[in-house]
């Protein structure tokens, strides 16, 4: 079975199959397990699953201006810093 939000393997979902990890893809939002598990806020706003397609193109999710692009802000200029595509991020589906 796979996650609808990144097409991975729903098996490797979170970090319990990665030794040394307390983060992973939580319905194609990358968060802590204790977090995803025990509740969120809101209005906080998660990066996105490396696999996610909803990732920004242009930072590949991480929020971070690139270097060919010459910015003031060290903010991806295409989301806001944000990592999500278009600057619409999204948050867990379940465990809440």
């Amino acid at each position: 079975m796979t996650c609808a939000f990144c097409g991975r393997d729903t098996v490797w979902h979170g970090s319990e199959h990665r030794p040394g990890s307390e983060v992973g893809c939580h319905d194609g939002v990358l968060m802590d397990d204790d977090e995803y598990h025990e509740g969120w806020g809101p209005d906080v706003i998660y990066p996105p699953c490396p696999h996610s397609p909803l990732k920004c193109e242009t930072c590949k999710g991480t929020g971070n201006c690139p270097p060919d692009i010459k910015d003031e802000s060290d903010d991806c200029p295409a989301c806001n810093g944000i990592g999500w595509k278009d600057g619409n991020p999204q948050w867990p589906a379940s465990g809440q």
